[in-house]
């Protein structure tokens, strides 16, 4: 790990720091990074590649930074970085992109990922949205109507901070690629190549030097698809509430957030800045509770403690509780219980009502009917989520023949690295042939978006979890979704990696933000 500088090289000025969030040759501010850049090294590389064309400061970010991603919103300054990597040569390591779906896009927005995707059909993109929604209208039930209206700050927060930090935490990025350029105005008039924000991520804006102009004639000289709106007189295209047609002679993003003094979007300000209004956030919800909770802890506390005494009979019973969020997360440890076993016959209708619910599940893993969601990337590398079906005897049922009844449900026994999709390339013991207990979470699994394409059984490809289509698929098999756990013990995952024993997620309970936790009675 290192700094932006050393202690030798403090700043002291009340001009230490940049507006922007980010620290330059100019700055003091402090940050941490993986990519080591003193202040004099980052003023060097920023003179040098001040020099360069876009295309040549690209094939030095491709072969000098690790962990590199490109952000986009598919902007006309996005679509030309990404069309002139697809043009480096000499085998240049591809650069995957994320998007952050705000679920706010413009349909023309959302139109042009397909036509990018046919263009560059190597492309891998990553998308994230705001956290326990999938829809506008599942946004608008979570956090209210027009929220950016009411809250602008929480609204980015919701909206891009939080996808962004997810992304680029569970993606391991280091370094992004941006689509920024000094001809924008506003803060972006001054901005160096290469930039470190205070969280150390290391961020460069290969066409700082470029005009709008410029990035026309590549586009229409290079026919690289773009959003159709920019021939209705947009020029910047974010949100659509948010972004309007600009006349001539305006700046570029004189049409984003119109009437407002804000001139970025939240992922390009200080995370300091959030982080106060977070605070703030935080204080008066605790406030608003104090006031309306002092009667509702004691029953909340009641309620969790009553046992749970006939899960075996398979009727679940779930009472929902009004509470905010915020108030759930401080009594999350006490709503958690021990597993129980999970019965025979499920109601598929009911698993919504139960997601986190800690299970056990006893049977023999058919290995021959396995499937691969992916490519699924952790920690930087490709890989792909391993679902086994599980066959289990339903007790006191009997078939024609007077055998026990089976039935099956779909595990999601973990990650497996890339290189072992194979089963012939992984341990034995990564294909266990007897019966197993496997302890996971009960899962209403993740929807697919505009983004994923349709799972191709036909040629073994699963990009989603599609449950209908995958039991049907097995036979006899339940739509029921287990995520199997296990401890995070790092010599554990390296071992389990090396073998091709899926890698398991963390038994922990994430409760979603516009879901109120539930009390269960048996």
């Amino acid at each position: 790990m290192g700094s932006l500088q050393s202690p030798d090289e403090a700043d002291d000025s009340p001009h230490g720091s940049l507006e922007s969030g980010y620290a330059s040759a100019s700055s003091s501010q402090e940050a941490v990074a993986d990519i080591v850049l003193t202040k004099q090294h980052l003023k060097h590389l920023n003179q040098q590649l001040q020099k360069l064309e876009p295309q040549d400061i690209l094939r030095w970010c491709t072969t000098t930074l690790p962990h590199l991603y490109q952000t986009t919103a598919f902007g006309m300054t996005g679509l030309v970085t990404m069309d002139m990597l697809s043009r480096l040569p000499g085998g240049a390591p591809a650069v995957d992109l994320i998007f952050l779906d705000t679920l706010h896009h413009f349909t023309e927005t959302l139109s042009l990922v397909e036509g990018v995707r046919r263009r560059y059909p190597s492309l891998q993109l990553h998308v994230y949205s705001p956290a326990g929604v999938d829809t506008a209208e599942e946004f608008a039930a979570a956090h209210g109507d027009r929220l950016w209206e009411r809250d602008q700050e929480l609204y980015d927060w919701v909206a891009k901070v939080e996808p962004a930090q997810r992304a680029y935490a569970e993606l391991q990025v280091k370094a992004v690629l941006t689509g920024r350029r000094r001809s924008q105005g506003g803060k972006r008039g001054d901005m160096d190549i290469i930039e470190v924000d205070e969280t150390g991520l290391v961020k460069v804006n290969p066409l700082a030097n470029w005009s709008f102009a410029q990035v026309q004639a590549y586009v229409k000289e290079h026919k690289v698809p773009y959003n159709e709106l920019l021939d209705r007189g947009y020029k910047s295209v974010g949100d659509w509430h948010s972004t309007q047609p600009i006349k001539e002679g305006e700046d570029e993003r004189a049409g984003r957030w119109q009437g407002k003094e804000k001139t970025e979007c939240g992922i390009h300000n200080p995370k300091s800045n959030f982080a106060r209004f977070l605070r703030e956030q935080e204080r008066k919800k605790a406030e608003e509770e104090l006031k309306q909770s002092a009667g509702g802890v004691k029953e909340l506390v009641r309620k969790s403690l009553i046992p749970i005494t006939a899960f075996a009979l398979g009727t679940w019973q779930v009472q929902r509780l009004g509470w905010k969020s915020s108030l759930i997360a401080k009594f999350e440890d006490r709503l958690v219980r021990e597993p129980l076993p999970l019965p025979p016959r499920v109601d598929p209708s009911a698993v919504e009502d139960f997601d986190y619910r800690r299970v056990l599940a006893t049977g023999k893993f058919r290995h021959d009917q396995e499937m691969l969601i992916g490519p699924r990337i952790r920690e930087g590398e490709n890989g792909y989520l391993v679902v086994t079906p599980l066959e289990r005897d339903v007790e006191g049922e009997r078939g024609a023949d007077e055998k026990t009844t089976k039935t099956k449900i779909l595990v999601n026994r973990g990650w497996i690295p890339k290189s072992l999709a194979a089963q012939s390339a992984r341990h034995p013991t990564a294909l266990p042939s007897s019966s197993v207990t496997v302890q996971g979470l009960l899962r209403a699994p993740w929807r697919r978006n505009a983004f994923t394409p349709a799972n191709a059984p036909e040629k073994g490809e699963f990009y989603f979890p599609d449950i209908k289509e995958m039991a049907g698929l097995v036979g006899e098999c339940q739509e029921v979704w287990v995520e199997e756990t296990m401890v995070p013990d790092l010599l554990t995952v390296y071992d389990r990696q090396a073998k091709g024993i899926p890698i398991g997620r963390a038994a922990e309970v994430n409760l979603r933000n516009n879901h109120a936790q539930y009390i269960f009675t048996w």
